[in-house]
């Protein structure tokens, strides 16, 4: 656990325990440890992480095609290579919760 941040830990916690789909988003300079508490909070929970790179808009849809679907069960298909497109085949995979995390978010909507 991130030392000095359990409040955080413990709001997201109840995020994830809840019935219902969220979104979170969290901003911040670099020092303000906002990576590690997200990795910690997902240890031992289904998820699918993306870092987003300063690439090209082209680069940066590869990138997150093949990061996510190197990590989507074989028989998963992605009908086209598209945001939307990923992102309902990684919500099409079976389990009973799942966190989506894309770090760097900025590169991708720059």
């Amino acid at each position: 656990m991130v030392f000095g941040r359990e409040n955080e830990t413990k709001a997201l916690q109840k995020l994830y325990e809840k019935d219902i789909n969220e979104a979170v988003v969290f901003y911040g300079s670099k020092d303000n440890q906002v990576t590690d508490i997200v990795k910690d909070f997902i240890k031992n929970k289904e998820f699918f992480y993306y870092d987003a790179l300063p690439v090209s808009k082209e680069c940066q849809l590869e990138k997150f095609y093949n990061d996510i679907v190197s990590e989507l069960p074989k028989q998963q298909q992605v009908e086209e290579k598209s945001y939307s497109a990923i992102l309902q085949a990684m919500l099409d995979v079976k389990c009973e919760k799942r966190i989506v995390v894309i770090s760097n978010f900025q590169n991708i909507i720059n």
